[in-house]
């Protein structure tokens, strides 16, 4: 049985014979270069196979088809949500910050109220136009005050302090009462 070839090089490599490992060359064709060798026995019961599928435009859809551009679809729309609640949790972030803010403003002041809060207490000592004060301590928002184990003395100026009071009354054996 003898074999065919198809000598399909360049026309640049025609000179440069091909190297082919474990096929024999046949002779017509190195004569010939260029030039396709026929088969001498042709085969009759060769039968290339044919696509029976039509092309992509003519044919219709399938099922498989239809199914895919459906999850396409599902996938855009679940896509789209996710950018839509990217959206919203970064506005609701927003919010949450502004809430945030807005309550440490209010705790600040507070705080800020709470130091600068009138207290009542004994002048040690006068330097000037400022006066040495050991302040007293008050118990909530009620009437009752206390010396701090600590002794708590500031200096004020004289423009900072509002009234003299009286000596505080005791009100039972920890606390004190002022009276005006």
């Amino acid at each position: 049985m003898e074999k065919a070839m198809l000598d399909l090089t360049p026309p640049s490599m025609e000179n440069t014979p091909p190297v082919l490992a474990g096929v024999e060359v046949i002779q017509e064709q190195q004569e010939n270069p260029g030039q396709a060798v026929v088969d001498p026995l042709p085969h009759e019961d060769f039968n290339p196979p044919v696509s029976s599928t039509p092309e992509r435009g003519q044919r219709e859809n399938t099922s498989a088809e239809k199914h895919c551009k459906r999850l396409q679809a599902e996938n855009h729309e679940v896509r789209k949500q996710n950018i839509n609640l990217k959206k919203k949790l970064a506005k609701m972030k927003k919010e949450k910050e502004r809430a945030t803010k807005s309550e440490t403003r209010a705790k600040e002041r507070a705080t800020l109220s709470e130091k600068f809060k009138p207290k009542g207490g004994q002048v040690l000592k006068v330097v000037g136009e400022e006066l040495q004060v050991s302040c007293m301590r008050q118990s909530g928002d009620k009437n009752l005050f206390m010396w701090p184990q600590t002794p708590d003395v500031i200096f004020y100026f004289r423009k900072d302090i509002h009234a003299a009071i009286s000596e505080p009354e005791p009100a039972t054996s920890r606390f004190s009462k002022l009276t005006c």
